[in-house]
């Protein structure tokens, strides 16, 4: 199967050579550059740090050496590893989405310790209210910002027209909302929601359906492990099919 595969180039690759690996050729086609903002990080002390994406990795590097003998709360194993490679090494995963990772906080920590959420600036997640609700304080450090192309990649565009393209992989509702609306002002509108789409959880999935995609499936659980465990049942059923069963 040929996959559309609209993340940030660095995850874009990783994200491509884990599909390559299960025999799919994907199509690289990011949506979103990411970059550092200049803005420091809060002043300390901070009972723990707390990510929501890889994304968010890099600006460890800025925080005083002292901190990194703290925890690291991560929603994803992937983010986690990361963390640990950036020399962190107390990193601990959620393995799930942003309310396993409250709830992972919650269990680990007593309130009211002082957090350090290092997000993107055009966040959308409340992982932040949800933790200062539980009774945390918590501090969001705006380290990098994830700013959407201004066009429809042209390679994407192309194999969408010539009928080249099976599937497309999606992360984010934020980036779903950018795929679609690029598609449109592309002219592509049509030929991607006729593809077989892939999210990574319910709410990703919220924006495909309401502009009339189908068939929509969810991962059975918010990580990338999950998301090409379907993308390899789709590709099962194709080849069934192709075989008469």
């Amino acid at each position: 199967m040929r996959i559309l595969v609209f993340r940030p180039p660095a995850e874009a690759e990783r994200t491509a050579a884990a599909i390559r690996a299960r025999g799919h050729d994907p199509v690289v086609a990011p949506l979103f550059a990411v970059s550092r903002l200049p803005e420091p990080a809060p002043p300390g002390p901070f009972s723990a740090l707390v990510l929501t994406s890889g994304n968010a990795v890099p600006a460890l590097a800025d925080l005083p050496p002292a901190w990194r003998d703290l925890p690291v709360f991560a929603v994803g194993g992937r983010t986690a590893a990361k963390v640990r490679e950036a020399g962190f090494e107390d990193a601990r995963s959620a393995n799930g989405n942003r309310d396993d990772l409250v709830a992972l906080i919650r269990d680990n920590l007593t309130v009211p310790a002082r957090l350090l959420l290092i997000a993107g600036r055009d966040r959308h997640e409340d992982v932040g209210d949800k933790l200062m609700a539980t009774g945390f304080e918590v501090a969001i450090w705006a380290a990098y910002a994830a700013e959407a192309v201004t066009a429809f990649p042209a390679h994407a565009t192309a194999a969408l027209r010539d009928g080249g393209v099976d599937g497309a992989l999606h992360y984010s509702a934020r980036g779903v909302r950018t795929c679609l609306s690029l598609a449109r002002d592309a002219g592509v509108m049509e030929p991607l929601l006729d593809l077989t789409h892939v999210a990574l959880s319910a709410d990703v999935a919220g924006p495909l359906i309401s502009a009339g995609a189908r068939p929509v499936l969810v991962a059975e659980h918010p990580e990338e492990a999950a998301l090409v465990g379907a993308l390899d049942l789709v590709a099962a059923r194709k080849r069934r099919g192709g075989d008469g069963e």
